[in-house]
Parts: structure tokens; sequence; C-alpha cells
């Protein structure tokens, strides 16, 4: 069920059982202005898109038809989460009476119970919202998987956790049903923005000339797929030992994947044919 509140965009899947919301990533130059400078990296929060986030889960969650009713508590919160830095008092006070104008428009979906559970799934400034939904509604999420994407208040504390973890502190936020993929080889374009709540999982990509290129979904999407092959093979193999095998794989760091799939289809004589060099960012090959 994709969501009508525009640039923000949400996707519930069923998938074995389960049920999943995805959060799509940044798209254009409103998100990267708006939502990824302004926001994330400023004020420490995508504002106006986890207020679409918010309001989209509730009108999932509203039998299909209804209005949604937002609480007193609920309309207070979603005001809060308007202003900051870059938006003056006056300039709250009628964004608030705005919002507030505009949630008696919502209307149920019917798609979800509000006690449904979900696994929230997010690259980049879906990352960062989907950490946002684990704040907003906690008795709701089962997991929160995160591939790149930002943490929580902005730059201010960016900085303090790069020190900190220079001297050896953890900068984390705990949380048992979280975790966080993240990019090696490259800079940490987003994810080294704000803190994450959860663990970080390194996760070995092909290093391209750019430098940030490890923060698409594409090469990371790669990597995670031979992740995936080699935990079928073996069960017991550890994420490090996969990274090890792919840092290893080739001299030149862009043909780490096709080198290790050819070897692995030499040993289980697949295929003699070695397997074509791509970029990261083809999602074809």
């Amino acid at each position: 069920q994709p969501t009508l509140h525009d640039p923000f965009s949400a996707t519930v899947l069923q998938y074995q059982g389960k049920t999943f919301l995805a959060i799509r990533g940044t798209r254009g130059l409103i998100d990267i202005a708006v939502s990824d400078a302004l926001g994330i990296v400023f004020q420490g929060r995508a504002a106006d898109q986890a207020i679409s986030l918010y309001r989209y889960w509730r009108e999932l969650t509203t039998p299909v038809g209804a209005p949604v009713v937002y609480s007193a508590d609920e309309q207070r919160f979603l005001a809060s989460l308007n202003g900051g830095l870059f938006l003056p008092a006056p300039l709250s006070i009628v964004s608030t009476f705005l919002q507030r104008f505009d949630l008696q428009h919502d209307v149920g979906l019917g798609v979800l119970a509000p006690d449904a559970r979900v696994e929230v799934v997010g690259h980049s400034l879906g990352g960062h919202l989907a950490q946002m939904f684990a704040v907003m509604f906690p008795q709701n999420i089962d997991h929160v998987l995160t591939y790149n994407g930002a943490g929580m208040g902005g730059v201010t504390i960016s900085l303090a956790n790069r020190l900190l973890a220079a001297l050896g502190a953890n900068t984390g936020l705990s949380g048992t049903n979280f975790v966080n993929i993240v990019a090696d080889h490259g800079l940490d374009f987003t994810a080294g923005f704000g803190t994450l709540r959860g663990p970080v999982e390194r996760v070995f990509n092909e290093l391209q000339g750019n430098p940030i290129g490890n923060h698409y979904i594409a090469g990371l999407t790669d990597s995670l797929a031979l992740y995936d092959l080699f935990s079928a093979l073996d069960p017991a193999i550890s994420n490090r030992s996969i990274r090890t095998i792919l840092d290893s794989a080739s001299a030149l760091p862009p043909n780490s994947i096709e080198n290790t799939l050819d070897a692995l289809r030499r040993a289980f004589r697949a295929s003699s044919d070695p397997v074509p060099e791509a970029t990261a960012l083809d999602r074809n090959s």
C-alpha cells in the first residue's frame, strides 16, 4: 500500500508470514535540501517526512474510509517536530495551524490492525525514518533494519560521536531489535550523521572511484546477495570471515564480487565461464 504523502514514500509488504514497512530513501533535490541537509544534518531529524510517516501509519491502522482521529497529545507531538533552528516562532505557529487543518483530511486505509507488528526497513533517508518510526511507535516494531541510514541528533552529535569513537567509546544506542548495515570502503556519507540505535554491521562493498559510491544501495545489494549465498553454503560462517574472503578475492577491488562468484562456480563445477565485470551501479549485471 503506497503512501499519498509526497515526497515521503513507503510501502507495506507481506512475505513469508511477516509484514514489512519499507521506507524509500532520498529522491530528488527537495529531499536533499530539506530532509537531508536542513533536516537530518542540522536539526537532527527529517521533520517533514517524519510527520508524513506518522500520518501514514495512522492511516494504515484506521478502518478503511473512517476519518483518522488525532488526539491532542498527537497534535502537540507533530507540532513539536515542526519547530526548530530554521523555523522561527511565528512561522512555526502558522505551520502548526496549517498542519492541524491538513490532519482533518486524513482517511483510514484499513490495511493493518492498530496493534500490528512490522519489520521496518529503509536505506539512507529511509533508514533514518525507520529509526524515527521506532521512537514514535515502539509497540509496533518487530525489527528495524537500516542500510547506510542516518541516525538522529544531527551534525553536533556526529562530531561528538567521532571523537568518542576515536577514544574507543561505544557511540550507539542499545537496541536488541535493531541492525544497521553500513558499507565499507568509502566515506560514511550518510551513515556518519547522528546516533544509530542498535549495533552497526560493516559489510564489504567493492571500492569505486567515487568516494561516496559505497552509499548506493545497488552495490550494497550485490554484496548482501553474496553474504546470503555464503550463509546458505555454511550457516556457521561469520560476517567477518565473509568480508575477509571478499577483501582477498582480487587485487583490483572492483572485480572482487565477480572473482568470488567465479571461484564458487569452479568449486561446485557449475560453470567455467567467468562472470563479466560490472560496475557497482549496474543493477542488471
